[in-house]
């Protein structure tokens, strides 16, 4: 990416002299900005699709922080991370329910699976 930036802005500052510059670069960054937006979307998107296949999701009950839960939304980012709403029987009020980092680890290291 470094590279690209560089040979971008020696093209376009031969071509279009010193004036042009701050143009150059504001345009630059723009691109740049959405490139990463994209790419961070996209990642979100995706582990939390890979969470909900593990069985993280809507109507789902699991087991964590030696309490049992029933998951009332699908994951969601959430500070850092990915997490659910959910409900326990000692607490039925809905609250945030931040999933454990080595659950997020397996997703990441995971392979998206092939759609026949």
């Amino acid at each position: 990416m470094e590279m690209f930036i560089k040979t971008f802005l020696a093209e376009r500052y031969a071509t279009s002299g010193k004036d042009d510059m701050h143009s150059l670069m504001r345009s630059l960054r723009r691109i740049i900005i959405t490139i990463m937006n994209n790419v961070e979307s996209h990642s979100i998107s995706d582990i939390c699709a890979r969470v909900k296949k593990l069985g993280y999701k809507t109507s789902g009950r699991v087991r964590l922080y030696g309490e049992e839960f029933e998951l009332v939304s699908d994951p969601f980012p959430e500070a850092n991370g990915i997490a659910v709403h959910a409900k326990s029987r000692r607490n039925p009020e809905v609250r945030v329910l931040h999933l454990p980092t080595t659950v997020l680890q397996s997703v990441k290291g995971r392979r998206p699976s092939k759609v026949a």
